[in-house]
């Protein structure tokens, strides 16, 4: 007979609707909400200022890493779009 750690019950109670998985689906629901509106943004903004502070330094490495970082925020940004976009294709 196997033995069960006190961390895979724990895990498996916590994922049990009567135990909490409301909670950690609102952590992750929110916690997804705060990366789209503030850091996919701030990565853009970051990335626009790198590209600029390139292309004033005259640097093609540097405008290449500055848009790569746009393109990196713009994916967050747009992270649900994608995702339900996704989901719509697979049905």
């Amino acid at each position: 007979m196997k033995k069960f750690s006190i961390y895979t019950i724990l895990i498996a109670l916590m994922t049990h609707p009567i135990y909490g998985a409301d909670k950690i689906n609102q952590f992750f629901s929110s916690a997804n909400s705060f990366i789209i509106k503030s850091i996919g943004p701030g990565v853009v903004l970051l990335g626009i200022l790198i590209a600029g502070i390139f292309i004033a330094l005259g640097r093609p490495e540097g405008v290449r890493r500055g848009v790569y970082a746009i393109m990196g925020g713009l994916m967050i940004t747009a992270s649900s779009w994608l995702y339900n976009l996704i989901t719509r294709w697979a049905s």
